[in-house]
């Protein structure tokens, strides 16, 4: 009988071990979600911000440049172009930029500090 009560305790403990672990996990993966769900709202409102200002900015730059030399189309093509050399210079260097993000992801996920 004294096995079948150390057997039934051990079983018990078992069970308490598993679920503690359980909601360990829980925990450390709503945390993990939590920081980066935040950081990807903070870099979206950062990124929606920054486009408006893009987006303004180049208008301006081209009504200026239109005025200087007094054709609307020259203005908008002279942008456009810059946002083309900008765009390659993009491709081209991809992989420099797209390292860091990676790496700051997977930073995030297994929680390490930077």
């Amino acid at each position: 009988m004294e096995e079948q009560t150390k057997i039934e305790e051990l079983s018990d403990k078992l069970k308490s071990y598993i679920d503690t672990r359980y909601d360990l996990i829980v925990l450390q993966t709503s945390d993990k979600v939590s920081i980066i769900g935040s950081e990807f709202i903070a870099y979206l409102l950062i990124g929606i911000l920054s486009f408006l200002f893009i987006v303004l900015f180049s208008i301006a730059l081209s009504l200026y440049i239109s005025s200087l030399y007094g054709s609307t189309f020259i203005g908008f093509l002279a942008v456009g172009g810059l946002y083309l050399v900008i765009a390659v210079l993009l491709v081209a260097f991809k992989k420099h930029l797209t390292n860091p993000f990676r790496n700051k992801i997977i930073r995030a996920v297994l929680n390490e500090t930077p």
